[in-house]
């Protein structure tokens, strides 16, 4: 009974062992597992380290896209600002282009007050050259009537010589004409008017022909301006 007690421990001893060594082999397992477990931390933190490095890189991207977008939305500020600005140029193109219009409006009216004004002076200088034409023609009437009034005064001075002849030869007269010896004293008193007058005539038409010799020479000369101011209308 000992001896089959002693093959019981024995036997329990050796169970023991089985158990020890198992229990050895899990711990073993376990710790090859904790092994395991360790280098998939270590890789998990090594994922998690190029995580966090790319999320950097990403944040770096992030930060170099929003200052991409700053410059963006600076450049468009610019073009704004320089679209603004191509609009006021714009306007004042546009405020320039009323000026010229207004400005050719203005050109087209002082052409038609200086062609109205060519028309005017053409007007005039022809009214002038009928007027210089009058004052030619009004001249050679006072010349004509001047060489009319010298060849009168001409006459008159021809009748007070055949007065005073007359009245000088009175005696001759009287015996021939008795009606002619009658009225002699009045004949002898106004030949001498009579022949001064004859005198002053002739004197006064040849003033009067000169007279009518410078309108006629001032017509002519108001004719051609007239004519020049036509032709500079």
């Amino acid at each position: 009974l000992l001896a089959f007690r002693g093959l019981l421990l024995a036997f329990r001893g050796l169970l023991l062992a089985f158990r020890g060594l198992l229990l050895a082999f899990r711990g073993l397992f376990l710790a090859f597992r904790g092994l395991l477990l360790a280098f998939r931390g270590l890789l998990l933190a090594f994922r998690g380290l190029l995580l966090a490095f790319r999320g950097l890189l990403l944040a770096f991207r992030g930060l170099l896209l929003a200052f991409r977008g700053l410059l963006l939305a600076f450049r468009g500020l610019l073009l704004a600002f320089r679209g603004l600005l191509l609009a006021f140029r714009g306007l004042l193109l546009a405020f320039r282009g009323l000026l010229l219009a207004f400005r050719g409006l203005l050109l087209a009216l002082r052409g038609l007050l200086l062609a109205f004004r060519g028309l005017l002076l053409v007007l005039r200088g022809l009214l002038l050259a009928f007027r210089g034409l009058l004052l030619a023609f009004r001249g050679l009437l006072l010349a004509f009537r001047g060489l009319l009034l010298a060849f009168r005064g001409l006459l008159l001075a021809f009748r007070g010589l055949l007065l005073a002849f007359l009245a000088c030869s009175r005696p001759f007269v009287a015996c021939s004409w008795p009606f002619v010896a009658c009225f002699w004293p009045f004949v002898a008193c106004s030949w001498p008017f009579v022949s001064f007058r004859g005198l002053l005539l002739p004197f006064r038409g040849l003033l009067l022909a000169f007279r009518g010799l410078l309108l006629a020479f001032r017509g002519l000369l108001l004719a051609f301006r007239g004519l020049l101011l036509a032709f500079r209308g």
